[in-house]
C-alpha cells in the first residue's frame, strides 16, 4: 500500500511539474504568435511629435465615469472626413468598423477592399496618419461593426491595437493628454523615468509586475479599459480583503453587448513601481473567469489607464522597457 501511495504521489508530482512548466512555455508561444507588426512602414518627423488624447465618458449604475476610454484623431488617406479611433493595447491587431467604413467608401471609390478565403473583409493598402505619424499596411481587417448612420461630428472608424507599436516606443502622457509613437531612442525623450523591473512589454499582451497587498503578480495593461485600476475574475475579486460587501452593477459594454459587473473597495494597496493606489475599487467580470486557471504569477487581471492617471508612461516594445516619469 505504501509503495502504491509513494508511486501515486511521485506520478502526481511529476504531472504537476510538467503542467507548471508547460503553462509558461505555451503562454509565451501564444504571446509570440499574437504579436504582429501590421504597419511595416512607419515614418515620423525628426522631432518627437504628439497627437491629442480625447477622453469620452460613460456610466455604470448611473455613476458617471469621466475617463471611460480615449480616442485619437486620425486621417486615412483617400477619405476626406476627419476620423477617430480608440487606442486599445488590449487588442493585438488594428481593425476598422466595416459598416461605417463601407458607407464612407461609397464616396471614396479609389480605395479598394478584398475578402479572404474565410470571407473576412479587408481594406487594401491603407495609409493611416495620427498627427504627423504615418503608418502604412498591406491590409487591415474590417469588422462587422459600426453604423450606416454616421455622426459627422465624431466619426469613430475603429480601434488601433498593439500592432501599431511593435518595434517602436509608445508615450502615453496622461498629464497633458497626448500620445506619441516613435522609433527614436527613449534617451532622446528629454524625460527621466523610473523603470519597472521584469516588465514584459515586447509581446502581446503587455504584462506589468504588480503587488496586490503582499502578493506579487502581473497585470495585463489594456489602454482600452480606462476606467479600471484592476479588473479580474469574479472568484479572485471575492478573495480580496474588504470591509464592504461586493456590489453588482449594470452594465459595461463588451463586444457590442452589455453585461453586469461586480466590484468592491479593497483594503489592500495596488502597487506598480512607485505608483500606489489605496482603498481602490476592484472589479470582477465573468469574461475573465478563465484567468482562475492561470497562475496569478503569470497574470492576475487587467489594469487600465486609471492606474496611471496624471502619469507619463513610456513603453519601449523593441527593447522591452517600461517606465513611469519620475
Amino acid at each position: 500500500m505504501n509503495k502504491i501511495l509513494k508511486t501515486s504521489l511521485k506520478t502526481l508530482l511529476i504531472l504537476i511539474l510538467i503542467i507548471s512548466i508547460s503553462i509558461p512555455i505555451y503562454y509565451n508561444y501564444w504571446r509570440s504568435s499574437k504579436t504582429i507588426n501590421t504597419f511595416k512602414v512607419f515614418s515620423e518627423p525628426k522631432e518627437i511629435v504628439y497627437s491629442e488624447i480625447i477622453w469620452k465618458s460613460d456610466s455604470i449604475q448611473n455613476m458617471l465615469v469621466e475617463k471611460a476610454f480615449f480616442f485619437v484623431p486620425v486621417k486615412i488617406e483617400g477619405i476626406k472626413q476627419k476620423l477617430y479611433m480608440q487606442f486599445d493595447t488590449g487588442i493585438s491587431e488594428t481593425c476598422f468598423y466595416g459598416i461605417t467604413l463601407s458607407k464612407l467608401l461609397e464616396s471614396n471609390t479609389s480605395m479598394k477592399t478584398e475578402y479572404s478565403k474565410d470571407s473576412i473583409q479587408f481594406l487594401k493598402k491603407p495609409i493611416l496618419n495620427i498627427g504627423k505619424m504615418k503608418f502604412k499596411a498591406d491590409k487591415i481587417k474590417m469588422l462587422n461593426r459600426g453604423d450606416v448612420k454616421i455622426d459627422s461630428s465624431f466619426i469613430v472608424i475603429g480601434s488601433i491595437g498593439l500592432d501599431a507599436i511593435v518595434g517602436r516606443t509608445l508615450i502615453l502622457d496622461f498629464k497633458t493628454n497626448k500620445i506619441a509613437i516613435t522609433e527614436k531612442n527613449i534617451n532622446q525623450l528629454g524625460k527621466s523615468f523610473d523603470f519597472i523591473e521584469n516588465a514584459s512589454v515586447d509581446k502581446f499582451p503587455l504584462l506589468i509586475p504588480a503587488k496586490i497587498g503582499e502578493e506579487n503578480t502581473r497585470l495585463f495593461f489594456d489602454s482600452g479599459s480606462s476606467m479600471f485600476s484592476l479588473l479580474t475574475s469574479e472568484k479572485r475579486l471575492a478573495k480580496l480583503k474588504s470591509k464592504k460587501e461586493i456590489e453588482k452593477l449594470c452594465c459595461i459594454g463588451s463586444g457590442g453587448k452589455d453585461y453586469e459587473i461586480y466590484r468592491k473597495q479593497i483594503t489592500e494597496n495596488i502597487q506598480i513601481g512607485k505608483t500606489i493606489k489605496e482603498r481602490e475599487y476592484v472589479y470582477g467580470f465573468f469574461r475573465l473567469n478563465m484567468m482562475d486557471y492561470i497562475p496569478s504569477s503569470i497574470i492576475y487581471g487587467i489594469t487600465g489607464n486609471k492606474m496611471f492617471d496624471n502619469e507619463i508612461m513610456v513603453i519601449d516594445n523593441k527593447n522591452n522597457i517600461l517606465g513611469i516619469e519620475k
